[in-house]
């Protein structure tokens, strides 16, 4: 269950990169997508999977910790957090 919520939003942002391309005229074969798609997941599993065995929880906690640190990232790069 917990892998359908990040692969459905992966899927998005994989079409917005091809409307994207679309109006540059570029393009991707299905091949590639999927290929892609396929590295962005197990990227993303092996990244909970560390979360999940640092902070010894569940799988849907580490979910919250890692995205809670990624916005916190987002913000250091911008300067609004030291």
């Amino acid at each position: 269950r917990f892998i359908s919520c990040p692969k459905k939003l992966c899927f998005l942002r994989i079409l917005l990169r091809l409307s994207r391309m679309n109006s540059q005229n570029y393009y991707w074969s299905e091949k590639e997508v999927l290929e892609r798609l396929k590295t962005y997941m197990t990227n993303a599993v092996k990244e909970l999977s560390k979360v999940c065995t640092d902070f010894k929880c569940d799988i849907r906690k580490s979910l919250y910790i890692n995205a809670v640190n990624k916005i916190l990232e987002a913000e250091r790069l911008r300067g609004n957090l030291k």
